[in-house]
């Protein structure tokens, strides 16, 4: 596991074979940009590219889909069982990435599913809101009521609420993390975080932005869109709840796994935010994939460190669940 303090040499990194072919992949499809496109469009042009990319999806004993019980709109949210068990299960609440303006419970059953294996536990997938009908701060608004929602229900659930933890892939794990913030101090706590490339920090630009601007699948124009139809106001951007590492105390988290990578323009935010963590006492394990680039832990079809992404973010939740293989 990494130093979150320590200042990796960059330049002596060099591109997986996997994310290359990504890339190369990517390029094939001939899909415009993010941005010149509808938004209507890019969603179902990132459905398209997603499905190229994901293995068959694994069976799990249980799949039911339930709508969160609140006065605004309607959240939607997946449980998934690896298998029965009589015994209330530790549980994951997950938040799907997609720049806040894309994904949904169908971009990411797939992966939920390969959680719920290899954790040997339940997987709650949240359908949160996204912009540009829904700006800022409704999908934090979605995320917080989730979590909430999980620790209410969490006995007909199955699953058991003193071994409940929160995780997210990108945007999603931005809102994971935020809601651990929330509802820090919350009886009983949230156990653990899982934040894979999470946006941390949007209220400036970190090196990584500007050194991987370009070629690596996620653009920094990509990101300025996203942030262009997320947020209403600039200001907004300097909100914690948009900006974590910007939360003037952080003592209050979980121990937390995040998952970084080398290509990726998120990647300064993400070890900026570990460190942060680390120095206000919070356990952090980080783990950067030096080749990889955004996006690589949900594409496990082709990609060889995304299985072992998986396997890391696994053994890290089952140890604080204290349900690791003996």
């Amino acid at each position: 596991m990494q130093d979150p303090a320590a200042t990796p040499d960059w330049t002596a990194r060099r591109l997986d074979p996997s994310a290359q072919a990504l890339i190369d992949q990517a390029r094939s499809l001939g899909l415009p940009p993010v941005h010149a496109i509808p938004v209507v469009q890019a969603r179902e042009n990132s459905r398209r590219a997603r499905e190229l990319q994901q293995p068959e999806a694994p069976a799990v004993r249980h799949v039911a889909d339930h709508v969160v019980d609140r006065d605004t709109a309607p959240l939607r949210v997946r449980h998934y069982r690896a298998r029965d068990t009589a015994q209330p299960q530790p549980c994951l609440v997950y938040f799907h990435g997609g720049g806040f303006i894309q994904g949904d419970l169908e971009s990411h059953d797939v992966f939920c599913r390969q959680l719920s294996v290899t954790l040997d536990a339940s997987v709650i997938a949240v359908d949160y809101r996204l912009a540009p009908e829904h700006p800022f701060p409704a999908a934090v608004t979605d995320a917080v009521d989730a979590v909430s929602w999980a620790f209410r229900h969490a006995l007909p659930l199955g699953i058991d609420p003193e071994r409940l933890a929160v995780g997210g892939d990108s945007a999603g794990a931005n809102l994971a993390t935020v809601a651990a913030l929330t509802l820090a101090g919350l009886a009983p706590p949230i156990v653990a975080q899982l934040l894979l490339y999470p946006v941390a920090d949007q209220s400036r630009d970190h090196p990584s932005r500007t050194e991987c601007a370009e070629g690596y699948v996620l653009t920094r124009r990509a990101l300025d869109y996203y942030a262009s139809l997320y947020f209403t106001d600039a200001a907004q951007r300097r909100d914690w709840r948009a900006s974590p590492l910007l939360c003037p105390d952080l003592s209050r988290l979980p121990p937390t796994l995040v998952v970084t990578a080398g290509f990726d323009p998120l990647r300064d935010e993400g070890q900026a935010y570990a460190r942060r963590m680390a120095k206000a006492g919070v356990r952090v394990d980080h783990y950067c994939y030096d080749g990889q680039i955004h996006g690589f832990a949900t594409r496990s079809k082709d990609v060889p460190e995304a299985l072992d992404a998986i396997a890391r973010s696994a053994r890290f939740l089952r140890a604080r669940w204290g349900t690791a293989p003996t």
